[in-house]
């Protein structure tokens, strides 16, 4: 079973009109794109390097059964997330992020939708929970504690985070 395949095997969203899952081989973290159709869900492609270890979502594993397990856990997590995005109930929702908005507005609208994103996920599938936490628990070790964050809205926004998905 190759990559595609095994996105549609755990994708949420089982209408292939309604969106698009291809591999990008130029992108470090999945991404999910409003088209003319529905939805292109774009993925990030493993990359073996030189040392024998494999990158996938900016993340270097060992290529082993315990790197391939990882990196299989941080793959179902964004199947899981982005396709669920792809069956939200909100009106307009291709134009739920506007290029205009500030970053603030941006956060709390995608703050909204990801938590109706995870509810949806506890609720329809929740098996998903596990990779989900592991995937949030590598993105957190990435972030800077607020107390070393300058900026207060960015602060704020970071705090808002760990409260929400850690604490």
């Amino acid at each position: 079973m190759g990559l595609i395949d095994y996105a549609w095997a755990l994708s949420l969203q089982k209408d292939d009109t309604k969106v698009k899952i291809i591999e990008d081989l130029t992108i470090d973290q999945p991404l999910l794109k409003a088209d003319d159709l529905g939805f292109t869900i774009k993925l990030a492609t493993p990359k073996f390097l030189e040392d024998g270890s494999v990158n996938f979502m900016g993340y270097d594993f060992d290529n082993n059964i315990a790197g391939k397990v990882r990196i299989g856990r941080l793959f179902r997590a964004s199947i899981f997330h982005l396709s669920t995005h792809t069956l939200l109930p909100f009106s307009d929702q291709k134009n739920f992020l506007k290029k205009s908005d500030s970053n603030v507005e941006a956060f709390v609208k995608s703050l909204i939708t990801d938590t109706y994103v995870n509810a949806y996920l506890q609720a329809k599938c929740p098996s998903s929970l596990i990779d989900t936490a592991y995937a949030n628990a590598f993105a957190f070790q990435k972030i800077k504690l607020p107390s070393r964050i300058y900026t207060v809205s960015t602060r704020i926004m970071t705090s808002s985070l760990r409260k929400l998905w850690i604490d």
